[in-house]
């Protein structure tokens, strides 16, 4: 058959069922689908499928069955904790204090040494000396367990392809399911206490070591390795000679990353009874002790940010030795000179001294109660308003609504987006939280998600449409920006509940602060992006600033600023969990009681409604943005005609 006949035969081609479901000829039929559905359907169903029980049939008779597989793990983890913070606190605290200020020095230079200094003398002033030891014991630990697997993993994917599938799903399911369900499992092998925290923070840090490792070892330029090939090396040789040190800054981000995740992670398995600086964190805020829990979180903040740049910096050559020598010859004439003066050597900083006290306990208290009585007037009427005007119709709407009416408008909308196979994939998802059992509490979940995006929004794209005008303005807001995008999730909840008291009020401000900052960036930069031509015609046309936003900036960059919208949505979720810790309904209430019972099957049920509210709209998003950048084109071509 000729070339032309083939086209016209392809031409011809019946096109497939989704391609017929465009939005003109998809309402009709959804809306009479939608009345006929609304009419004989219940708002939620009557059967429930207990997948959560047997999960936890399972883990029973893995526990009963499987101790020879896991109580290795449990000894070994508990020897090397118990081993290494016997050695943090055997060391002299000066001369400890001394080491960790020099080894900032030699990894980053003089002044990653006086921000460790500064970080120091407030852990000491604070009183959370033993809490810091137990942290940076913890993720020590963690960090060369994560580290070792995932450059394990990392190089055996990159080398083997066929791994790479599996492995990819495994991680993907490892980064998106919430972080609270990974310490169901791991309490009920391991027991509550710091070993399960070491476990599991083993569990939560480990993907992207192994994705960068993989990664960094994947991208080696194939001309390099085929003539180290050509010279006779083994495959062994070339991976040690030649792949791994290639791969290096890649390691070297996967292990910042790694770390990174480490030290949020060992704060919240302070929930299973882990010690460090998350129990002061948790406890302080259950009792709405605010100082403490920010004495506990400035200093977390400055540990992650000392480990964060000491993680990322570089010293190489030359200077890497000189750096070696001097550390040395530092560090142990401090172990000398503390090791030999008794003042020193039995110095206490669990204690504060008087001259040295920069607790923030009763300065923040009091200005919490001040707070809650001069501001009550203009706090307490945006509180009600938030919940009457916002909250109560949408979850009333949610809850009225029946579940099949929701799941086959999720399926329309799947289907006109991504095609009929996607669309009823999403659908049978959204189905499954009514079969769970779930289908209330995932509604007060999507309410709160929902409120707090269209606040987090309503204050994004404004801010980054301005941003993208004003280069002054931009400046400003890149370091609040990136400061809110580095700090732990659960510390978004301490300023929330000082502002709004414990409640869903609070919650709903902490998810909006945990979410500004990739919706802002991300439209700043989608109409930044934007391609000049287009905006320099309008502009010769005579169009204003805002004629120009409208009819050009804002269409063309909507891809990314979805893209933006996407990110938010996904943070709001993780951080219901969160903020069910102040009082936050929903899901992650749910969560949260099954991790404090030890209920596994409840919290199985739970997180996979929460992974699966992420997934369709994940996909939903996804569609959408595709649709908008096939638009484009149209549009293009639209405005040359005219």
């Amino acid at each position: 058959m000729s070339t032309a006949a083939t086209s016209a035969t392809e031409g011809i081609r019946p096109a497939s069922v989704g391609s017929y479901l465009t939005p003109a000829r998809a309402l009709p039929v959804g809306i009479a689908a939608v009345v006929v559905v609304w009419l004989f359907s219940a708002p939620a169903p009557g059967l429930r499928i207990p997948l959560g029980e047997g999960v936890a049939a399972v883990a029973d008779w893995f526990v009963d069955n499987c101790g020879w597989l896991y109580a290795p793990i449990a000894g070994a983890t508990e020897w090397g904790l118990g081993v290494f913070l016997l050695w943090l606190q055997l060391i002299p605290p000066p001369a400890l204090c001394v080491v960790l200020v020099t080894l900032a020095w030699f990894a980053a230079g003089t002044r990653l040494a006086l921000l460790t200094g500064v970080a120091l003398l407030w852990v000491i002033g604070t009183g959370l000396w033993r809490p810091v030891l137990e942290t940076l014991a913890m993720v020590s630990i963690a960090v060369f367990a994560a580290a070792a697997m995932g450059i394990a993993f990392g190089i055996g994917t990159a080398m083997l392809p066929r791994l790479r599938a599996p492995v990819g799903v495994l991680l993907d399911a490892m980064q998106t399911i919430p972080v609270f369900v990974y310490l169901l499992p791991v309490v009920l092998i391991f027991g509550p206490g710091n070993t399960a925290a070491v476990v599991v923070t083993v569990i939560y840090a480990l993907p992207p070591m192994v994705r960068l490792t993989e990664l960094g070892v994947r991208q080696v330029p194939h001309a390099t390795v085929e003539a180290a090939t050509s010279l006779g090396v083994t495959r062994g040789q070339l991976l040690h000679d030649v792949q791994v040190p290639l791969a290096l800054p890649q390691i070297r981000a996967g292990l910042n990353q790694t770390i990174m995740l480490a030290i949020a992670m060992s704060v919240i398995a302070a929930i299973i009874g882990a010690g460090g600086l998350g129990s002061p964190v948790w406890s302080s805020l259950g009792r709405l002790e605010f100082g403490t829990a920010l004495d506990a979180g400035v200093a977390l903040v400055l540990i992650a940010i000392i480990l964060d740049r000491a993680s990322s910096s570089t010293v190489q050559g030359g200077r890497l030795w000189r750096r070696a020598a001097i550390a040395g010859g530092v560090i142990a004439a401090a172990m000398i000179v503390c090791g030999s003066i008794g003042g020193l050597r039995f110095a206490d900083f669990t204690k504060v001294p008087s001259w040295l006290d920069f607790s923030l306990r009763g300065r923040a208290d009091a200005a919490v109660d001040w707070l809650n009585i001069s501001g009550a007037v203009v706090i307490d009427p945006i509180k009600n308003a938030l919940v009457v005007y916002l909250l109560n119709p949408l979850n009333s709407a949610l809850a009225t609504v029946p579940w099949l009416v929701i799941v086959l408008l999720v399926g329309i909308a799947a289907t006109v987006l991504l095609g009929l196979r996607r669309g009823l994939l999403l659908a049978a998802l959204t189905s499954c939280i009514g079969f769970l059992g779930l289908w209330a509490e995932a509604g007060e979940t999507v309410a709160i998600t929902g409120v707090s995006v269209i606040l987090t929004l309503a204050v994004a794209i404004p801010l980054g449409i301005a941003a993208s005008a004003d280069s002054r303005l931009e400046g400003v807001l890149r370091p609040i920006l990136d400061t809110l995008q580095s700090l732990p999730i659960f510390l978004f909840v301490i300023p929330a509940v000082v502002v709004l008291g414990s409640g869903l009020p609070a919650g709903i401000l902490a998810t909006v602060l945990y979410t500004l900052a990739p919706a802002c960036r991300l439209t700043c930069l989608a109409i930044k992006e934007v391609d000049p031509g287009p905006i320099e015609a309008s502009t010769a046309a005579g169009a204003t600033y805002l004629q120009r936003l409208r009819t050009v900036s804002l269409p063309l960059g909507a891809p990314m600023i979805l893209t933006g919208i996407n990110q938010s949505v996904i943070m709001a979720l993780a951080m219901t969990v969160v903020s069910s810790f102040i009082g936050a309904p929903g899901l992650g209430r749910t969560i949260l009681v099954a991790v404090a019972q030890v209920d596994l099957a409840a919290g199985v049920a739970a997180g996979l409604c929460m992974l699966i509210l992420a997934t369709v709209f994940s996909q939903l998003m996804t569609g959408l943005t595709g649709a908008v950048r096939r638009a484009e084109p149209e549009s293009d071509l639209r405005s040359n005609r005219e």
